[in-house]
């Protein structure tokens, strides 16, 4: 019985652990070749309207020359604009203290040409996106 509960107790702690959300992400990544890519990214630190967001969305057929990314946003804020962990800051932001943030860097080149593969074709000229709305970390006012 003792076992048993250990068990769901250990299990338990697991399921806590993954449910809690990231405050940070950092990713980097180098694209080259030929064919037809299609992707969207979508960040947001934050739930609803709160904290930073980005939106990316890119398609399109031929050769990708070259391009690198990278990507690091991090969460300062909990849900209620409170600092996580309850920590005093000394980030330059004057009294508003600390911001979440996105720091979001891409260097492209590509060159358009349809690409034929026995599934179908695919002809789509590159189209780039992206969407950053300036919002801000507001608390509520009760």
């Amino acid at each position: 019985m003792r076992k048993q509960i250990a068990v769901l107790v250990i299990i338990a702690m697991a399921l806590v652990g993954m449910a809690g959300a990231a405050n940070y992400m950092y990713e980097k990544a180098s694209v080259k070749g030929v064919g037809y890519k299609n992707v969207e990214m979508i960040i947001s630190t934050q739930w609803g309207f709160m904290g930073q967001k980005l939106v990316e969305k890119e398609s399109g057929s031929g050769n990708v020359i070259t391009e690198r990314t990278e990507l690091e946003a991090e969460r300062q804020l909990n849900h209620d604009g409170t600092v996580i962990g309850g920590t005093t800051c000394n980030f330059p932001t004057g009294n508003a203290c600390p911001m979440d943030y996105i720091n979001f860097t891409k260097e492209a080149e590509f060159e358009y040409m349809p690409v034929s593969y026995q599934t179908g074709t695919y002809d789509q000229k590159w189209v780039e996106k992206l969407c950053v709305p300036e919002l801000q970390n507001r608390r509520r006012a009760d």
